[in-house]
């Protein structure tokens, strides 16, 4: 349907230029005429001075799993103005998929349908293809899927047909049509896998300009070497590299360890190489109860790290090295302490009560120790559980949001949980309000630009992401003084306010490198 919006203060997306006053022209899903007292035989909508904007584009989102799964996917995106969602993030891609990988990454991706195990990349995209799309979709070969489906949960030292196995892996992955390939260092079974063996696996992406999109090996006290790691595999490769939600965590990182980390990035920036980082609005993060887990503590696989947790032997050892400091693993609980992580997922009779409550207020309340309570749950839940952790400084995530090589994304994870993380409903809203109306930490125009037009020049979609003649016409209105961002850590399932669509070009589809159609 053709359209024409009146009087629109537009945000043009490009982070430069000025709010100005103006008209629109749509024609066929396509912004055709920009300017002043345009008219135009068809439906008008007079949108009276408020902002009009490109819709948000997130470049991570973990729906890997949902997009096939839940009935109504595609409404809390859309009601916090997204337009693009990219998934396959962390290592975590839809294909690839065993069964002990599924219950490994399920407070992330949520429960994976039967029919969605042991897929190939091509055979996901299939499957997407069948499906009527609420929005544009996109999606990334994980190497943690990648590994797992080779190695086991195990990990190890690759032999030779195994490291060739992986690389035919990748490189049937992008000729399929990945955006590119995402890493989970952190996680098992990636943490196993070596910086020289990430290089020789990406030598099959190598050339082909398709980013490298990287959870850090570590994110607290060894943040800067993992840094410097990234940009040594990507380096190496030849790829492209965007570290994702660029933080860090642990008290006595707050306000020193991060300055360090950016000096690499802006240092291997000035020298030439390829690196930019992602971001999400909060001070909290938001994974599974296993990333907590001492490494002395976990097995070859998640059945056997739970039965092991199960027994006395196991809860000893969990016990006496919980609040340790531990040599190449950052140990979030000694980090922030059991007050500052918080149950969100949860299932089982014993654990689903306390969903919205730290551990050390559940073991007070119970007479128990955090340790133990934790080991209860997690054995009840068959470590299939979730936690939110209060780990950043905030003046941390400020001086993240302003650097010039930041986006915005949301990590939105697809738990089945009553009190996920805010930022699945609230993030892009909440960049807004917070960020911008309510402190003033970056201007309108550069707030909207991380969110759309730095997006789409960084993984090349060239169709979108500013309002500029010839674009896609995927427009977002609003006014400051209806804009509210509602989902809060108490009430987290709850949708923005005051933003609406003014225009789309159309249904969602399956977006491919290069593919701007």
């Amino acid at each position: 349907m053709d359209l024409l919006i009146k009087n629109a203060n537009i945000i043009t997306g490009d982070g430069k230029e000025p709010v100005h006053k103006a008209d629109i022209l749509v024609q066929d899903g396509i912004i055709r005429r920009i300017g002043v007292n345009l008219s135009a035989s068809c439906r008008i909508v007079d949108v009276d001075s408020a902002y009009v904007c490109p819709a948000f584009i997130d470049a991570h989102r973990h729906l890997d799993w949902a997009v096939l799964r839940d009935a109504g996917f595609g409404q809390l995106e859309r009601g916090q103005g997204i337009g693009t969602a990219f998934g396959g993030l962390c290592g975590m891609s839809g294909a690839y998929t065993s069964r002990d990988w599924a219950d490994y990454i399920s407070p992330c991706l949520g429960p994976c349908p039967q029919e969605l195990l042991d897929l190939t990349f091509s055979d996901y995209l299939d499957l997407l293809a069948g499906r009527e799309l609420p929005l544009d979709l996109a999606f990334f070969v994980g190497m943690g899927s990648v590994t797992s489906s080779i190695k086991g949960m195990a990990g190890g030292r690759w032999s030779t047909d195994e490291l060739r196995k992986a690389q035919d892996i990748l490189s049937a992955s992008l000729e399929a049509g990945a955006m590119g390939i995402s890493a989970g260092i952190m996680y098992e079974p990636e943490r196993f896998n070596s910086t020289g063996e990430y290089v020789r696996i990406l030598s099959a992406a190598s050339g082909r300009h398709r980013p490298f999109v990287v959870h850090l090996r570590s994110e607290g006290d060894s943040l800067v070497e993992a840094v410097e790691e990234a940009c040594e595999i990507a380096g190496k490769a030849d790829l492209p590299l965007v570290i994702s939600h660029f933080k860090v965590f642990g008290r006595n990182n707050w306000q020193r360890t991060l300055e360090k980390a950016v000096q690499v990035i802006e240092k291997r920036r000035e020298e030439g190489q390829d690196v930019c980082a992602d971001f999400y609005p909060y001070s909290c993060g938001s994974t599974t109860m296993l990333t907590l887990i001492p490494p002395v503590c976990q097995k070859s696989s998640l059945h056997d790290t739970v039965e092991f947790l199960d027994s006395g032997e196991g809860r000893r050892l969990f016990c006496s090295q919980i609040l340790r400091e531990q040599e190449h693993w950052d140990n979030m609980v000694q980090s922030i302490g059991w007050h500052r992580v918080i149950l969100s997922s949860a299932v089982s009779e014993l654990a689903r009560p306390y969903v919205g409550r730290d551990f050390q207020s559940i073991a007070d309340s119970l007479g128990e120790d955090p340790a133990n309570i934790f080991i209860d749950m997690l054995v009840a839940e068959r470590g299939r559980a979730g936690v939110i952790v209060h780990s950043m400084s905030d003046s941390d995530v400020d001086t993240v949001a302003a650097l010039p090589w930041t986006a915005l994304i949301s990590d939105s994870l697809y738990s089945v949980t009553g009190n996920p993380h805010p930022r699945l409903y609230g993030s892009f809203v909440h960049f807004l309000c917070d960020f911008v109306f309510r402190r003033g930490v970056l201007t309108l125009e550069e707030a909207v630009w991380k969110m759309t037009g730095l997006v789409a020049d960084r993984y090349g979609l060239s169709d979108r992401g500013l309002v500029r003649e010839g674009l896609r016409a995927d427009l977002l209105s609003f006014r400051k003084e209806d804009l509210e961002d509602r989902a809060t850590y108490d009430d987290p399932c709850q949708e923005p306010a005051g933003l609406r669509w003014v225009s789309t070009s159309g249904k969602g589809k399956l977006l491919y490198p290069g593919d701007n159609r």
